[in-house]
């Protein structure tokens, strides 16, 4: 999947999981401040991997690199 896959994919779940708000735009908007806060934690609990196990350093920082890629296109969803 895509990071752009990705990112619509979050913020797709968390609209269809957040309660109805007043219009569909607030809960879009609502919707993709969710899965940005999802992803930064994300982010974080790689970085604490990636300083626990060096020795995959490699295979992490790909996965790091994957989720920096969905935060970008979470931030040009909200733009």
């Amino acid at each position: 999947m895509t990071p752009q896959e990705k990112a619509s994919e979050l913020v797709e779940k968390f609209y269809m999981s957040l309660p109805m708000l007043n219009s569909y735009e607030d809960a879009i908007n609502e919707s993709k401040k969710c899965a940005l806060i999802t992803v930064d934690e994300i982010l974080l609990a790689t970085s604490i991997i990636t300083v626990k196990q060096s020795h995959h350093r490699a295979e992490e920082i790909e996965y790091s690199n994957y989720w920096q890629e969905v935060k970008e296109e979470l931030e040009k969803l909200t733009k």
